[in-house]
């Protein structure tokens, strides 16, 4: 009995977190135009201000991906280059997470999305 009363006081204090955490990313002139992305939801969107901060702090899009450990890891040794680069996951875990979490979510939202999703899909399949 006594761990369902923590389990209860825990989501208390969570749902009191995500209030006070909506509360403040609306004071945010950032957080609106983020919103209107399709599959970045309130908790997405918050959780990306909160990973990037201010933008203007990038020069650069390589720079913000690079941050997010969205580039490419080239594997290059002597004459021999990988064929098969990878992202190199160096950047913010949880950044690269809510990014994916946004793309995952249009995905299942939107039809322009999911149509131009399963386009590029079937392009790389065909390219393997």
């Amino acid at each position: 009995m006594q761990y369902i009363h923590l389990l209860k006081t825990y989501q208390d204090c969570m749902n009191d977190l995500l209030q006070t955490m909506q509360a403040l990313a609306e004071l945010i002139e950032i957080y609106h135009l983020l919103r209107t992305i399709p599959g970045v939801g309130p908790l997405t969107a918050a959780m990306l201000i909160a990973e990037i901060g201010d933008i203007k702090r990038f020069p650069s899009v390589k720079q913000l991906a690079a941050f997010a450990g969205l580039d490419s890891a080239v594997h290059e040794s002597g004459t021999f280059k990988s064929k098969k680069n990878r992202v190199s996951r160096r950047g913010s875990q949880y950044l690269r997470t809510a990014l994916y979490q946004a793309t995952a979510r249009s995905h299942l939202q939107t039809n322009s999305w999911t149509e131009k999703f399963d386009s590029l899909s079937i392009l790389s399949a065909k390219m393997k």
